[in-house]
């Protein structure tokens, strides 16, 4: 049953926010004669141009179309990482128009497909090793960014969102930090965050300090990187034994879900590259393990320090959400999803509600936003969607709002009301557009 409550949240709104046509010539100036932000401006309006055109393509054709374009704009990097794709599936049946590989076996695209098809594109490094060297190649980063002074950090604004940002066409994402709270119609970023070398972002996170980590994947290794308030270049950079399917930070501790349903706690802010390589502690969801999981989807805890994870097995290959109880070493099943699709990003509240997404739960209902009430193993469901799907989740402002991610028709964050006593997910206040056709993760810091 959706929840709906007008005298706490007001009327739901599940409709894009209405883009009006902006002025011709916006991008006709050249950079040379223009302020870096004035640049990104430049870039980002031309990016939200080239996602609505998208968009009115995509509308007046099948749904699908995306998701095929990102299985053909993949078949490179498969196809190069040969040990990889032959343990997933075959080359030929990947680069199949209409199907796509999740969980081993082929199935219809859908957009909502997408956020599964992408985590299994970064997190198959993680669980096979071995993958060649080669690189799948990559376009140039974008728009110029904004090197951030010490000052200049300190007068930021009291919410930040972490994005990715691109062309639909670029292979190579960079962060964008939004003001959290532009109410604008076209926000703009603030300043941008270069991936380093040939490596590909693929997980935000931020604490309470507002240092944010970001990892990145490579032909055949990952690294994490520590970026402090306001800054375009990491503090500390620490390379990854094995690359991360889920990320999170809470209280002190980042938790990385790592190869073998493994989670590793790592004390932060990091100091050192040496960080990486001496964990705090490493947890093994056994359970997840004997149900035949290899890789942990979601990750998160609550203020009490209980750890929640999701994955797939079982005998009917079901989804599933263990918890560790806080202090202690052993996963305890906590819900049964069924063949509900997980959610692969999750989020909490103070009143430890756990937020997250849940594909056709109950089955047939398309893609929804999930608050799962502290304790209870029922969720409660909002703002279903047929088409596309919920990414990364944040909660901000004291717990007020709700940062989501959803993927269709372009990919854009939307800001809900939200009301942490009653787990409850209220109307669209603001979005933020113009955002990498294929970003997922996000992060939000809120003072």
């Amino acid at each position: 049953m959706y929840e709906h409550d007008d005298s706490t949240i007001g009327a739901e709104s599940d409709s894009p926010l209405k883009i009006e046509p902006e002025s011709a010539g916006t991008n006709a100036e050249p950079c040379g004669a223009r302020s870096p932000l004035d640049c990104v401006a430049a870039e980002e309006h031309a990016a939200i141009k080239e996602a609505r055109t998208t968009t009115r393509a995509r509308d007046t054709a099948d749904n699908r179309i995306s998701a095929i374009l990102l299985c053909s704009s993949t078949q490179a990097f498969f196809a190069a990482n040969a040990p990889l794709s032959a343990r997933i599936h075959s080359v030929e049946s990947v680069a199949k128009p209409g199907n796509c590989v999740h969980i081993g076996e082929l199935m219809p695209m859908s957009y909502r497909s997408i956020c599964r098809w992408v985590f299994w594109l970064f997190a198959g490094t993680a669980i096979f090793a071995g993958c060649s060297a080669a690189r799948i190649p990559v376009e140039p980063a974008g728009p110029a960014q904004a090197v951030q002074t010490v000052a200049e950090a300190q007068k930021l604004p009291s919410e930040l969102l972490y994005v990715f940002g691109g062309r639909p066409k670029i292979k190579k994402p960079y962060i964008m930090v939004f003001d959290g709270q532009d109410k604008s119609r076209y926000p703009l970023p603030l300043y941008t965050i270069p991936p380093d070398g040939n490596g590909i972002y693929g997980l935000l996170a931020v604490d309470r300090h507002n240092y944010l980590f970001a990892e990145q994947f490579f032909a055949n290794s990952a690294k994490l990187y520590m970026f402090a308030p306001g800054q375009t270049k990491p503090s500390v950079t620490c390379s990854l034994p094995s690359a991360a399917s889920a990320m999170y930070v809470s209280n002190g501790t980042l938790y990385l879900a790592q190869v073998g349903n493994a989670i590793v706690e790592l004390a932060e802010p990091l100091t050192s590259r040496d960080d990486c390589s001496h964990p705090l502690a490493t947890l093994t969801d056994v359970h997840a393990q004997r149900e035949g999981s290899t890789t942990l989807y979601a990750l998160v805890t609550d203020p009490q320090g209980d750890i929640f994870d999701t994955y797939q097995g079982g005998r009917y290959n079901y989804f599933y959400m263990d918890r560790f109880l806080a202090g202690s070493k052993t996963a305890r099943p906590f819900a049964n999803l069924h063949d509900a699709a997980a959610t692969f990003y999750a989020t909490s509240d103070r009143n430890d509600n756990l937020i997250t997404n849940l594909a056709d739960y109950p089955s047939g209902q398309g893609d929804v936003l999930a608050v799962f009430p502290h304790g209870s193993k029922v969720p409660k469901l909002f703002h279903p969607i047929d088409d596309g799907a919920y990414c990364g989740v944040a909660i901000a402002t004291n717990d007020t709002e709700l940062f989501a991610l959803k993927n269709y028709p372009s990919p854009s964050v939307y800001v809900y009301r939200y009301d942490a006593k009653h787990g409850k997910i209220g109307q669209v206040k603001r979005s933020f557009s113009g955002l990498w056709m294929y970003g997922q993760s996000i992060a939000v810091y809120s003072r």
